[in-house]
């Protein structure tokens, strides 16, 4: 759906000649019937979707930062495009609807700054409170206005995007910008053709700018294309081509406003589905005009949400009785109870059940919150771990500076199993910075699962993060090593006493090593209090002598063959020590065990074959002739003696003459 332009002012008129023909779209409507269809669903399901950002969708809301926003708002067709234009003021909601005009403004910040707050005053007046702006960015009913401005400007793009999005962020609000629009030539849909290209080109240009921007809550990457398409499969073919070639451009989720249900392909899960369910495409969308007040129509799309798994975005809503559309109150209170997406309504006003809130509203407006420049993000890496219970385990919580100047910010963590501290090292930072969380569990700490949040406040700004901790129950290290492979040193971690198990990994893929931590983290498990028993099968070439070199900071033993040939179980520095062995040709059994007490941690292992002295000299050649000759070479022939007297055989031999007299030692 599609607002109709307001007739423009002769100066609009100028500014858009030669930027393409305005079109006046008609709007149409379908009055959707009551079919027959799946029981309402009973349980309620969290939905997540979208990609491993600081955004996730979560039920009715976006997680912002770990924040849960519940999303509700409404759309906004003609505001960006008057700007790109140079014209401010005119627009489609404030203060009061299609065709009305905000006084006063002179540039796109003085527009922006008075546009958004009349989303101050609303959010007080309003339930549910609006949050979140849909519009349009590049409206192709209107013209290719904001491309054309990109491509010969894109400095004042830029400023009239940015100048927007600020203003919102700074009115607690999130924009889903639209990146193109159904009446498009037809060009735009041929993935083949050079306009396809140039405005693939804009969209990720313009995803790579505002990838760090707080307000984008996802990207409308084009509005009702289905309605260019006379069969679903070919929608759905472009449809999938448009997402890939735009997914890797940014990490923000994507969404496309489809007409949807209502287009006539169908009204039910299976085409929901042939809609939504394309690879990248994050978040379902639908846009619901309809008037019958039936809580199925509500049930069945949650339904649908649910069994696909992805949020569920009424991009456009409204009352369709008879009569011209207008705001509808129970839909918007339906849909956010069903808990399965974000909802905008297309306008305000009333129709038939009653505009939003006061809508329209004329009187004085809210002064906005004092700005706090100073923002930033905080990831938690891994996202998830594992812990025996009387086990500690770390995790690096890293920060992110998105705006203003740094300051110092404050790490906690709730939300902790009984017996479960958790320290941060440093406690306090300024991103960019890391701190490391230690996990310290008891061996009382209930086994199980738990959501914790890491939060990081300071300069007036909280930021959280999720993190997963799984406690389980303690376990006995073994006695002896749980193999011998032949490629890899197979370790299992414990406790410094080798009494509890602590993990059965990392292992050691190097038959050769030297693994110091120094005073960091062992094995990627803890500092101090960590052991491994760890087995190897190592094959030797040849029967001979062999010296071992093993080392380590603290106590080391080593097995060959099943027998202990070496027993330093002290905290000790760094100490190397030397064993010989005569092994005979073929596999060998290895055992190594390791503990380190506290502070620096080391272990190392190497070994080589000894060399032997050569005693027993080749047996002398008693049979040396000459059986040919002549003035420029001479066959030599005689019986080869072995390496050691007789035996084996000799490896060189070393021949001399001389023309001056006899061979003596010294020539």
């Amino acid at each position: 759906m599609h607002l109709q332009p307001p007739v423009l002012s002769e100066d609009a008129k100028r500014l858009m000649k030669g930027l393409g023909r305005v079109m006046l779209v008609a709007l149409t409507f379908v009055l959707l019937s009551a079919p027959s269809g799946p029981s309402p669903p009973t349980a309620s399901t969290s939905i997540t979707g979208g990609h491993p950002t600081e955004r996730t969708f979560a039920d009715s809301g976006v997680m912002f930062d770990g924040d849960l926003i519940t999303m509700s708002g409404v759309d906004e067709n003609t505001a960006f495009t008057y700007t790109v234009l140079g014209v401010y003021g005119p627009n489609q909601l404030f203060p009061s609807g299609p065709g009305a005009t905000i006084p006063g403004v002179t540039d796109a910040d003085s527009f922006w700054r008075e546009y958004f707050r009349y989303f101050l005053h609303y959010q007080v007046t309003g339930t549910p409170r609006p949050n979140l702006l849909r519009i349009w960015v590049q409206d192709d009913n209107w013209c290719s206005c904001a491309q054309d401005l990109w491509s010969s400007n894109p400095t004042a793009f830029y400023n009239d995007f940015d100048r927007m999005t600020y203003w919102a962020h700074r009115a607690g609000m999130y924009v889903v910008p639209i990146l193109g629009s159904n009446v498009a030539p037809a060009a735009m849909y041929d993935r083949s053709s050079s306009m396809y290209a140039s405005r693939i080109a804009f969209d990720r240009e313009l995803m790579a700018h505002a990838e760090s921007d707080p307000a984008i809550a996802m990207w409308d990457l084009f509005n009702e294309p289905d309605s260019h398409f006379s069969t679903l499969a070919a929608y759905r073919s472009w449809a999938t081509g448009l997402v890939s070639d735009l997914r890797s451009a940014t990490t923000r989720p994507f969404t496309i406003g489809h007409i949807g249900l209502s287009r006539g392909f169908g009204f039910d899960e299976a085409t929901y589905r042939a809609y939504n369910d394309i690879s990248g495409l994050d978040v379902a969308h639908e846009h619901a005009y309809f008037s019958a007040e039936d809580q199925y129509l509500i049930d069945w799309r949650a339904q649908w949400a649910r069994g696909l798994g992805k949020p569920y975005f009424i991009g456009e809503f409204g009352y369709n009785g008879n009569g011209p559309y207008g705001y509808w109150p129970w839909f918007a209170s339906k849909w956010g109870a069903a808990g399965v997406g974000p909802s905008a309504a297309m306008v305000w006003y009333g129709a038939g059940r009653g505009p939003f809130a006061d809508y329209p509203y004329f009187g004085p407006l809210p002064a906005y919150p004092a700005d706090s420049s100073f923002d930033f993000t905080v990831q938690v890496t891994p996202s998830s771990s594992s812990v025996i219970a009387g086990q500690s385990v770390t995790a690096t919580v890293s920060t992110t500076l998105t705006a203003g100047t740094s300051q110092p910010v404050d790490f906690s963590a709730s939300g902790l199993p009984s017996g479960t501290t958790a320290t941060f090292n440093p406690v306090t930072c300024s991103p960019p910075c890391t701190s490391t969380l230690t996990l310290s569990t008891s061996p009382t700490t209930p086994t199980g699962t738990y959501p914790l949040t890491v939060t990081a406040k300071g300069g007036g700004v909280v930021r959280t993060a999720s993190l997963s901790l799984t406690v389980t129950a303690t376990s006995s290290c073994p006695n002896v090593p749980t193999s011998y492979p032949t490629t890899t040193w197979d370790r299992v971690w414990c406790d410094a006493a080798l009494i509890n198990k602590l993990a059965d990994a990392p292992d050691e893929p190097n038959e050769k090593f030297d693994n110091n931590w120094m005073g960091g983290i062992v094995g990627g498990i803890r500092a101090d209090d960590v052991g491994f028993q760890s087995g190897r099968t190592l094959t030797v070439p040849t029967a001979a002598d062999y010296q071992f070199t093993v080392g380590a900071d603290d106590g080391i033993r080593m097995w060959i063959d099943g027998a202990l040939v070496l027993d330093r179980w002290i905290q000790q520095p760094y100490t190397t020590y030397d064993v010989t062995a005569l092994l005979t040709a073929g596999d060998h059994p290895m055992r190594l065990d390791y503990y380190e007490g506290q502070f620096d941690a080391r272990v190392s292992f190497t070994y080589s074959s000894v060399a032997t002295a050569d005693t027993v000299p080749p047996a002398a050649v008693t049979d040396l002739a000459a059986t040919a000759a002549n003035t420029t070479s001479v066959t030599l022939q005689w019986t080869a003696p072995g390496d050691d007297g007789m035996i084996g055989q000799a490896t060189w031999y070393d021949f001399r003459y001389n023309t001056s007299g006899p061979i003596t030692d010294s020539n």
